[in-house]
């Protein structure tokens, strides 16, 4: 609510805020002196303008992007490191593809030297309990570009444990092992991982 003033406006201003007597102008009694006058003292001052939120909007999509790489990794269980220059350094992942629970023989490079077909393989497709792979390079067993095995249980279906591991997904990159046209898992199946590629090549005397 306006309150109205007697006399001089400009002898209400120096009462509230004291201006040097040189600025302030010789008429006092002007329409424009009037109404500035009236500008001021009229101003809500309760009103204060709400601060928006700064930095809010992206930090929750970073968070976001962090979660999303996170459930990746987590799902296909490989690392990517590189080096100063960008290069790919290696690969880590290491990951055994589904559960230990049913394994009948454990998983060490000396029962790994038993298994018929050992590779490094890129997977191309699924069909039913069948995998197909592209080779990357082999160990032992073969020389073809593309192999395929039964994954019966390791690829979904009734007959498929629960995997507490990775799990087969096309396009990713695995170290595969397998007797009899069967893959094997419980560690003689896993993702892709340089330096265990290494000890691979090496079990097989390459």
């Amino acid at each position: 609510m306006s309150r109205k003033y007697e006399g001089d406006p400009f002898a209400a201003l120096r009462r509230a805020d004291p201006l040097d007597p040189a600025d302030v102008p010789a008429d006092t009694s002007g329409p424009h002196a009037t109404t500035l006058f009236h500008e001021i003292t009229n101003i809500d001052t309760a009103y204060v303008p709400a601060r928006a939120p700064v930095g809010r909007p992206l930090f929750r999509m970073a968070l976001a992007m962090g979660g999303v790489a996170a459930v990746a990794v987590a799902i296909i269980g490989l690392t990517v490191v590189r080096n100063g220059a960008g290069q790919v350094d290696q690969i880590a992942g290491g990951v055994p593809i589904a559960s230990a629970a049913m394994c009948l023989e454990s998983y060490d490079l000396e029962t790994l030297a038993n298994r018929d077909v050992a590779f490094d393989g890129t997977l191309e497709s699924i069909e039913g309990d069948m995998v197909s792979f592209d080779v990357n390079a082999w160990f032992t067993g073969g020389s073809a570009d593309q192999m395929t095995l039964d994954a019966t249980g390791l690829v979904g279906g009734i007959t498929s444990v629960s995997p507490t591991g990775a799990t087969f997904e096309i396009g990713s990159r695995y170290l595969v092992s397998g007797s009899g046209g069967f893959v094997f898992a419980c560690g003689f199946t896993m993702t892709y991982d340089t330096a265990i590629a290494a000890d691979w090549a090496n079990a097989f005397g390459g």
